[in-house]
């Protein structure tokens, strides 16, 4: 019965040593890793084309090279811009009050929100539903193919005054990052510039 008890005793000591290890080993191990460098992306777009540099009347074609933006980028973007339209008369207006053409690619579209979102088919649309992100491979978005002034509305008492049109582009990279305006491009139509 001693031995028994003895043998009992010394297994319930050896049991108690190893859960003990255990534990131990289960709270207080440890393990480093190495270091880990992060690699930021940059969002890069330029902006290219061209507008008449004469004088202009209604009904004239005003875009002589289509717009679009180059994409420099180094990770999907997301890309959305506004619009809107002024004169020295007028005041700023919608661009259907001074522009009886005004044409953007049809691969933007204008959301309640009053901006006009990129949702070309060469987007991103099924990795995050309802995103629609510009792969870095997309190098030219097309932006402003046409635009034409309202002769009924631009009319003589304009002669020499400002018409503005001025496009404001905003980007953005990822789910968590908010919209950043990446500038934005205004013509003054009285000067050519």
């Amino acid at each position: 019965m001693n031995k028994r008890l003895l043998g009992l005793t010394i297994s319930m000591v050896l049991t108690l040593i190893l859960l003990a290890t255990t534990v131990y080993a289960y709270y207080f191990d440890r393990k480093e890793t190495g270091s880990i460098d992060l690699t930021l992306g940059e969002v890069s777009f330029t902006w290219d084309g061209a507008f008449v540099t004469d004088f202009v009347m209604p009904a004239q074609e005003l875009v002589e090279t289509p717009f679009s933006l180059n994409n420099a980028s180094s990770v999907d973007t997301e890309l959305r811009f506004s619009v809107t339209a002024s004169t020295s008369l007028l005041g700023t207006v919608n661009l259907e009050d001074i522009f009886t053409v005004y044409e953007f690619n049809s691969d933007w579209v204008l959301e309640t929100d009053g901006y006009y979102y990129y949702r070309g088919s060469n987007t991103d649309s099924i990795s995050e539903p309802g995103k629609y992100k510009i792969p870095t491979s997309v190098l030219n978005i097309p932006v402003l193919l046409s635009l034409k002034l309202d002769g009924y509305v631009i009319r003589n008492e304009h002669i020499g005054q400002t018409v503005s049109l001025t496009l404001t582009f905003q980007a953005k990279q990822g789910p968590f990052i908010d919209w950043a305006t990446l500038g934005s491009t205004n013509y003054d139509f009285s000067t050519g510039q």
